[in-house]
């Protein structure tokens, strides 16, 4: 009965109903019951918990994501309902690539909104992609595009095509250069000007975002920038 537990485990939080589940791992009435309440306990959930099989995997309020980054692409693999089914997912059950880096997110507005302005504002990417990418259903992207939208106030998005990995920081009306690097993402500054954060940003690219090099030379950069304006 322990392989059947961990079996039923691993299917916890799959798509499969009550019915599939007792089929797939021969169980009656009252095993599955017995089961259901010890993987429960596992998990550290109430025993009032019910499974809802046809959310699992798709996002709903207050899940979490896996998210897979490789370079400057990124893609949400799965939403898991609970911060320890997505580590249990991410350990136990996925094939993982060595070359990309993987974590574990709330999906919150404020994480999904970050990603989708990576997406939209700055890599102009087309909705169908970042839907895809992001694996949301329609109206709760549009509904995040447009906060954003709004936050930005933008009204013609391609004059904004510059102004790559710059942020405007509304609490302080500075400007930050931020970038994903290494798993991370990395602020290089805050700056009075949009003007400024555009320099900077553009010796940040020719030295590749080498943030060793950039902690050893910011000052001159930025001074010299500030006297050229």
């Amino acid at each position: 009965m322990n392989s059947k537990k961990e079996e039923f485990k691993k299917l916890f939080y799959s798509n499969l109903t009550e019915f599939e589940i007792k089929q797939k791992l021969n169980l009656n009435y009252k095993e599955y019951r017995g089961l259901l309440n010890d993987v429960k306990k596992e998990l550290g959930l109430p025993l009032s918990y019910r499974r809802t099989p046809k959310n699992y995997g798709s996002y709903t309020k207050d899940s979490y994501y896996i998210l897979k980054r490789k370079n400057d692409e990124f893609e949400i693999i799965s939403y898991c309902p609970t911060k320890q089914s997505a580590e249990h997912k991410l350990n136990k059950e996925m094939n993982l690539n060595d070359d990309c880096i993987y974590e574990i997110k709330q999906a919150n507005d404020e994480n999904l909104m970050e990603l989708i302005y990576e997406e939209y504002c700055i890599k102009k990417n087309n909705w169908e992609g970042i839907i895809q990418k992001c694996k949301l259903p329609y109206h709760k992207f549009y509904y995040l595009l447009s906060i954003i939208k709004q936050n930005l106030q933008i009204t013609h998005l391609n004059t904004y095509r510059d102004k790559r990995f710059i942020y405007k920081y509304r609490p302080t009306k500075k400007f930050v250069v931020k970038k994903y690097v290494n798993g991370k993402y990395v602020h290089f500054g805050y700056y009075d000007n949009e003007d400024t954060a555009i320099h900077v940003r553009n010796y940040l690219e020719s030295i590749n975002w080498n943030f060793s090099l950039w902690e050893n030379n910011k000052s001159k950069v930025v001074g010299e920038i500030l006297n050229e304006q």
